[in-house]
């Protein structure tokens, strides 16, 4: 297009000297020569204005030219501000994702035939190596001093109130009752000829004699059993109501009894000061790992199973549930929206500093590149332009002359 715009520049010179050479021999010629004159002054204008934006034309230094080179780290900072408050600002983002379904795309894509497949194998491939860097020194020792710190700072009196509470508020607590029962019922079975010969015992001898000791113990088992089948067969029995209202009360008072929090944790600070347990744990880490390790290994692999399980049944879910799908779309939409906002700025500086470290004729070269053609189309129609209007002053000073 350079060479295009300056040979037409080059061609309204040639047919301005040669309409001015012939012009008394052909008077008409001063139509075609007051064309190539204005046409070469439209070109030249054109073309000083053109170079003017990236170098000095003919190398002299003439005020306010070169004007890209020159003013390059402000055009890189206007840049920036430019595409940070046009570009990112949060209504130009959320308007332009308001109707992109994100988690559809990511379901579809997740669902096509043997994708769960190949992904949890790609990720069960990268876990090994993950697993191996965990496996250092360094990471053993700050997983042991966290789980120590964490020991040292819990309220387990507390904690273990609040669960305590949770779980007698819900009757869940009900059915490890109802075990505990089937445990006593064996246990009394278990223990009947000890019950029996502790009664024998403590009997007299002259009661044993007629066996009164026998008839004590059948009773005293028959009352046993009797009681425990009816704590089994009524939920509402009053041990049993008893035995919830002491372990509410125990709750509460492992909330609040200061005896419960300096007794948990001193028993606490034995188990940090263990180093039997100090040893378990640091041991327990990389047994933990060698074990995922080693399943990873397999062909059937448990965990790439259950990531394969995990994908697939996400992305089908999410394809059937509208209002999940939903919910998360917004979600990522505020995520993007967010992350868009607070680094709109950065990215700006990002612009501007870069633009900054180019040297100016890097950066002259970059922006005449992209924009050079239509430059040159201002060129060629400067020329065009000038001839037409040159035309129209030699028609003017015709019809005035």
């Amino acid at each position: 297009m350079w060479r295009i715009a300056t040979g037409l520049l080059v061609l309204m010179a040639l047919v301005f000297l040669a309409a001015r050479y012939w012009e008394p021999v052909h008077p008409a010629l001063a139509w075609v020569r007051a064309f190539a004159e204005a046409g070469m002054v439209g070109a030249l204008a054109d073309w000083f204005a053109v170079t003017a934006l990236f170098r000095h034309p003919l190398g002299l230094p003439i005020p306010h030219t070169a004007i890209v080179p020159r003013n390059k780290d402000r055009i890189g900072r206007n840049l920036g501000e430019f595409v940070e408050r046009n570009f990112l600002a949060p209504e130009v983002v959320r308007e332009k994702i308001a109707d992109v379904d994100f988690i559809e795309g990511l379901a579809a894509w997740l669902g096509e035939a043997d994708r769960p497949r190949k992904l949890a194998e790609r990720i069960g491939d990268r876990l090994p190596a993950l697993f191996a860097q965990l496996e250092t020194g360094e990471v053993r020792r700050y997983l042991q001093s966290s789980v120590n710190r964490w020991l040292e700072e819990v309220d387990l009196a507390r904690a273990a109130g609040e669960l305590l509470g949770a779980v007698t508020a819900t009757g869940r607590h009900r059915g490890l009752v109802d075990q505990l029962i089937v445990e006593l019922a064996r246990l009394l079975a278990e223990y009947e000829p000890s019950i029996r010969a502790k009664v024998r015992e403590k009997t007299a001898w002259y009661w044993r004699s007629v066996g009164l000791d026998l008839a004590v113990s059948d009773r005293i088992i028959a009352a046993a059993e009797e009681a425990i089948a009816e704590m089994a067969r009524d939920p509402e029995h009053p041990w049993r109501r008893k035995l919830d209202a002491a372990l509410a009360d125990l709750a509460e008072e492992l909330k609040t009894s200061a005896r419960y929090r300096r007794e948990l944790a001193a028993f606490t600070a034995e188990l940090v000061a263990n180093e039997a347990l100090q040893r378990e744990l640091a041991g327990a880490w990389d047994a933990v790992l060698a074990a995922l390790t080693a399943d990873l290994a397999r062909p059937d692999s448990l965990i790439v199973g259950q990531l394969e399980r995990g994908i697939g049944e996400f992305a089908a879910g999410m394809r059937r549930n509208d209002a999940a799908r939903a919910r998360l779309n917004r979600w990522l939409r505020g995520v993007i929206v967010r992350v868009a906002d607070s680094q709109r700025h950065e990215l700006g500086l990002l612009i501007a500093e870069t633009v900054e470290k180019w040297d100016a004729r890097t950066f002259t070269e970059r922006i005449e590149s992209y924009v050079g053609d239509d430059l040159q189309y201002v060129r060629i129609n400067g020329t065009l332009i000038g001839g037409l209007v040159g035309l129209a002053i030699h028609a003017v000073s015709r019809a005035l002359g």
